[in-house]
């Protein structure tokens, strides 16, 4: 965003970043108008090959469209200080394809990568039996939301010089060409804008001082927290709360009390059980509890694999399996006819 005169203008950039920050749009608008120093750029050497590979990309993306024959008009872009009447004059002579063509209307402005003439003889445009739709080129391999919302602008500016809303609109990754259709997010971009231009005409300060990052918010969710109890408008307590402090210590008990019944499941089983599970597993079946309960512990944990998630884990299941076939198996795990015979004595 900018201020080229008394209003602010708006980019189509602006939509992603309040998307992701609110605080950060506050920012931009003291920015914008003065109030606040424009942080300085400094050297990044991997950013400066990011965008040189991101230019390299589109420029193949045409080299491909021009393949197929289709002629490719550059309107410049930021270069061009004519950029936006010259691509209405590009899309009124029905060029194939425009780059870096500027789109706008009010205190909105864009600069699509590239608009791609479609033949609609059934839908016909206000410029003839064509229209228009917006591609992007992109390195990422995941179309994110702030793509969409760009794309999403882009076809709200050709409905309004055209005549009729674009059916599709065009990502195009280092992998695949990927198409959307325009209706799908049409309201969400109409409502993410609205609350941008609200946002943009409220006080800065007051913006920014309601959604300051929060550490507890912003650790919650790099862990990976539960969205849909961050959608519900859950609140996170704070390290020094009465309910932080009550829930640690409900874990800890809950902690204590796992290890104690860890440990008590993982006493070694009474002699008396130890000739029958032998047996059993000599035959090829694998030892059961004695009790028919579904909570019960087993007698005896089976050393050839570990128990279920309701048994406690013994030391025996943390020793390494060799890949052996199961004949082998079954001869190393089956104890000495001697050995047997002297413990059921």
């Amino acid at each position: 965003m900018h201020l080229p005169s008394s209003r602010l203008t708006l980019a189509a950039t602006d939509l992603g970043r309040f998307l992701a920050c609110r605080h950060l749009t506050g920012l931009d608008v003291d920015v914008a108008f003065g109030k606040r120093k424009k942080p300085p750029k400094y050297d990044d050497p991997f950013l400066d090959l990011l965008i040189a590979r991101g230019f390299a990309h589109e420029k193949e993306f045409l080299e491909k469209v021009k393949a197929e024959g289709s002629a490719v008009l550059d309107i410049g872009g930021i270069t061009n200080p004519r950029a936006r009447e010259d691509t209405l004059a590009a899309m009124k002579a029905g060029h194939p394809a425009i780059s870096q063509a500027l789109l706008g209307e009010g205190d909105w402005y864009g600069y699509a990568d590239v608009l791609r003439r479609i033949d609609t003889p059934d839908r016909p445009s206000s410029l003839g039996s064509f229209s228009y739709e917006a591609i992007d080129t992109k390195l990422s391999r995941e179309t994110r939301g702030s793509t969409i919302l760009q794309l999403s602008f882009y076809s709200d500016i050709l409905k309004s010089i055209q005549g009729i809303q674009p059916e599709f609109f065009h990502v195009v990754t280092p992998i695949a060409s990927e198409k959307y259709r325009v209706a799908d997010f049409a309201a969400y971009y109409r409502l993410v804008k609205r609350r941008l231009e609200e946002a943009a005409a409220s006080d800065a300060e007051a913006l920014m001082a309601a959604n300051y990052p929060s550490p507890s918010t912003t650790a919650t969710s790099a862990a990976g927290g539960s969205s849909a109890t961050r959608a519900a408008g859950a609140t996170t307590t704070s390290p020094s709360s009465p309910a932080s402090h009550a829930s640690t210590a409900a874990s800890s008990s809950r902690m204590t009390s796992r290890r104690s019944s860890a440990s008590a499941t993982s006493s070694s089983p009474s002699p008396s059980s130890r000739p029958s599970a032998r047996r059993s597993r000599s035959r090829g079946r694998r030892a059961r509890p004695a009790s028919s309960s579904r909570g019960a512990a087993p007698t005896r944990p089976s050393t050839s694999s570990c128990p279920s998630k309701r048994a406690a884990a013994s030391p025996a299941c943390l020793r390494p399996r060799p890949a052996t076939s199961s004949s082998t198996s079954k001869a190393t795990t089956s104890p000495p006819k001697a050995r047997a015979s002297t413990s059921s004595e």
